[in-house]
């Protein structure tokens, strides 16, 4: 039996986009913890696309490749505080059935 490598899990970093060159694949940003610069990896290259110099980000990375870029609430799925603090109210979630 052989063992397989681990997957790499990845840091987390968040702050703002202070320079950001898509050709390149770098990005910089300013958080709490001073400026980092990233290059970021192939797999998500595209997403640069989307951001501008101002933006609000999230990357995990492992050392300085970013694995992933996101802008923080972009997941529409997850319940704000809120959301979680009131009841899921099911009929209301559930399609009616036409009356004839």
């Amino acid at each position: 039996m052989t063992k397989t490598a681990p997957k790499p899990h990845g840091n987390l970093f968040a702050g703002t986009i202070v320079v950001l060159d898509a050709a390149a694949g770098t990005l910089t940003l300013k958080g709490k913890r001073g400026e980092r610069s990233f290059q970021v990896n192939e797999e998500v290259r595209e997403l640069l696309d989307g951001l501008n110099i101002g933006d609000k980000v999230i990357v995990k990375h492992t050392g300085g490749m970013a694995l992933s870029i996101v802008k923080p609430g972009a997941n529409k799925n997850v319940r704000t505080s809120e959301e979680k603090k009131s009841p899921v109210n099911v009929v209301d979630s559930v399609p009616q059935a036409e009356k004839k």
